[in-house]
């Protein structure tokens, strides 16, 4: 128990801590003050907390969405779909979504106040046989089915599915206001069946928030994040809903070529649902319902799944972020795990001020020592750009099917081949600009040659002065070895150390190599040109070489 309430408390100073630089920085934040939003504004938030009915707080927050020149009439006018979706242009405006988002809005009045549609409240008490039986009286009526499904409610602007999985993170608010029990919510089960009658997947709220947001967001559940994970692999092909399409490529030959309605999304089984058209004996068309897997699916003689497939965790709100902003600042390293492992999310959105995920863990913000940034950190230093482009014939590889097909010439390190008849074709052209990857440069010895005579040590990770300009125990004379190169500016000493720490020094401007290294560390574009790997050697003489063109961000 001891450790437990250690490591909670680590996991606060570390939130905490890091709270306070994010707002230094970019002002994101779950809960903003409302210092950043107009007058107006504040004086409208300032009434948010005080108990009022489910009108007048849905009022208050209109009142509050109407100072951000949200167009409201647009979202009146459109309730089954997304309404204004512009983005929000300045942090005043921001921050007034960032705090109705953490606070929720009106949807716990509108549960106190039973005021919910019939559906939406069957939704989110998780009536799975409720939510099913409404759907399945209308399942002829497609204009009806689609109503029941989008209709947008509280002043959120929130469709059943995005209530069903903000709200499945609160089940003992839910008990408190309906007496339904735990035990009866079936969440994943409401989820399930929505998807399956044709729910949209990537829906938005009057943020612009998606699934993703509210389901793999800071505060996930393991309930909330498997419905993500559904929606998310759902929205790949959810553009071709109610699209009459082609199945090709199943084990029964019979219904290869044949057309059918595509339908639903099965969560469980990663597939679609197809109302397929099979000719019978009497000149009619029967309809024989499959569940079919999406790469068996086509459209216009094309895949369903788009080349690249649409990625719901890469959609952002109306502020620019997407579901990884909010994690970041958490300590939520399976959260991270799941948007950037599983669901490969980018690094490199946008934010309104002019933020980005990449900027956050490898910037100012990734001084904090968090298993969450540094969990995205890996993740951007893998993900690095992979895709090789032939030298000779110009192909371009495929980083998941061709990676390794693609060599390197040995002797520069600087141009791909996918054969050994290009790299040959290639040679005579090649040959006239290909450097020796060994002539690398000698760096002086910041003890004899720079920063005043003195031997320049770095601190290793138990905090003890240690490491010089030196070869390493393990790695013999002449023997390459990597080394990492941090820098800070031109006129700055580089940070240059091996794994080990063992091979430790700064190493001060205008000394030789100084200002190559640093031109090749600022090139690196997912550490944002601060850090960068090279190839390295320690002569008998004891003299380091490195080898600029062997630049390379590793995991370490």
């Amino acid at each position: 128990m001891g450790k437990k309430t250690k490591q909670g408390k680590d996991a606060k100073k570390i939130s905490d801590a890091a709270d306070g630089i994010y707002r230094n920085i970019t002002s994101l934040s779950n809960q903003i003050s409302p210092a950043f939003m107009s007058t107006h504004a504040q004086q409208l938030w300032a009434q948010v907390d005080i108990p009022k009915s489910p009108t007048d707080q849905a009022k208050l927050f209109r009142d509050l969405f109407a100072t951000t020149q949200t167009d409201l009439q647009q979202n009146d006018t459109d309730p089954y779909g997304d309404g204004d979706q512009r983005q929000l242009p300045n942090e005043s405006e921001c921050s007034i979504f960032r705090n109705a988002w953490s606070h929720g809005g009106d949807m716990e009045e509108l549960l106190m106040g039973r005021s919910y549609s019939p559906f939406a409240l069957a939704c989110v008490t998780g009536n799975k046989i409720k939510v099913e039986a409404m759907l399945k009286a209308i399942a002829n009526d497609d204009v009806a089915r689609t109503q029941m499904l989008e209709f947008r409610e509280s002043v959120m602007r929130l469709s059943p599915l995005l209530l069903t999985v903000a709200l499945s993170k609160h089940p003992g608010v839910i008990h408190t206001h309906t007496r339904v029990s735990k035990e009866e919510m079936d969440f994943l089960g409401v989820a399930e069946v929505l998807l399956r009658y044709g729910a949209r997947p990537d829906a938005k709220d009057v943020a612009g928030k998606n699934v993703t947001h509210y389901g793999a967001g800071s505060r996930a559940t393991e309930i909330s994040l498997k419905i993500a994970d559904w929606c998310i692999e759902a929205a790949k092909t959810c553009q071709h809903y109610g699209q009459i399409v082609t199945v090709q490529g199943l084990s029964k030959e019979e219904y290869n070529g044949l057309k059918g309605k595509l339908g639903g999304y099965l969560g469980e089984q990663n597939r679609r649902t197809v109302y397929l058209q099979i000719p019978s004996s009497t000149n009619t068309m029967e309809i024989k319902v499959l569940a079919i897997q999406p790469k068996n699916i086509y459209f216009d003689d094309k895949s369903i799944i788009d080349d690249p497939p649409y990625k719901l965790v890469d959609i952002p709100d109306r502020l620019g972020a997407t579901a990884l902003f909010e994690v970041i600042m958490s300590e939520r390293v399976d959260i991270a795990h799941f948007l950037c492992g599983k669901h490969q999310t980018s690094l490199d959105i946008v934010e309104v001020s002019g933020c980005t995920p990449r900027t956050m863990v490898f910037g100012t913000l990734g001084m904090i020592i968090s298993s969450t940034m540094q969990a995205v950190r890996d993740y951007g230093i893998k993900s690095q750009e992979k895709s090789r482009v032939c030298s000779n014939c110009h192909k371009t590889s495929i980083p998941e099917q061709t990676e390794n097909k693609f060599k390197r010439c040995s002797r520069c390190g600087e141009v791909y081949y996918c054969s050994k008849e290009c790299q040959v074709a290639d040679w005579l052209v090649h040959r006239m600009g290909c450097v020796d990857i060994s002539k690398g440069i000698t760096l002086q010895d910041p003890k004899n040659g720079g920063d005043n005579g003195r031997i320049c040590a770095t601190i290793s990770r138990n905090g003890n002065f240690s490491g010089i300009y030196c070869k390493p125990q393990k790695v013999g004379a002449g023997e390459l070895f990597w080394i990492k190169v941090q820098v800070a500016g031109e006129q700055i000493p580089h940070l240059i150390y091996d794994h080990s720490r063992q091979c430790s020094f700064s190493y001060p401007p205008g000394l030789r190599g100084h200002a190559e290294l640093f031109k090749k560390v600022q090139a690196e574009p997912v550490s944002l040109g601060k850090k960068c790997h090279f190839k390295a050697s320690f002569d008998a003489a004891g003299n380091c070489t490195v080898y600029p063109l062997t630049a390379k961000l590793l995991e370490w």
